[in-house]
């Protein structure tokens, strides 16, 4: 079996669950929002792995619950055969739902290849929780 057929026997389908885009953050009531990163495009998949360990190594894993880069599959025929790949809504751009504090806007900004935050004045806007359910209810469906 190669890497692309799908697993084929119940014990190995019952060993592979796939991680929801979006996990819920823990219920412990702080408020975490979304906030938009402009990140060095083409990194964006690197910057969210760095960005997850980084939190991770400084302990703000529930402070720092989710790095989203909105992406969907497309069909492209090259050469003659049907190709699929993934596009990015935003190149150049994250979303990653925290809170806000000065010690996790520090962690954040210093991240290599991330520009920073998204801002209007001296503190970045949150993202609307239902624009990022829409979000990722198009990425579940493959469609913008």
């Amino acid at each position: 079996m190669d890497d692309t057929q799908a697993p084929n026997t119940a014990a190995q389908d019952e060993e592979y669950v796939e991680e929801p885009l979006i996990k819920e953050p823990p219920a412990d009531g702080i408020k975490r929002r979304w906030y938009a990163v402009h990140a060095h495009s083409g990194q964006e998949g690197a910057v969210l792995a760095s960005l997850r360990a980084r939190a991770q190594q400084q302990g703000m894993q529930d402070m720092i619950t989710n790095v989203l880069v909105p992406m969907e599959e497309v069909a492209e025929f090259r050469a003659g055969e049907k190709k699929t790949s993934k596009r990015k809504f935003f190149p150049g751009y994250m979303l990653v739902q925290m809170e806000l504090t000065d010690d996790t806007w520090h962690l954040v900004k210093s991240t290599p290849k991330i520009s920073g935050f998204v801002v209007s004045a001296t503190q970045p806007p949150s993202v609307p929780e239902t624009e990022v359910r829409r979000l990722t209810r198009q990425i579940d469906e493959g469609a913008l």
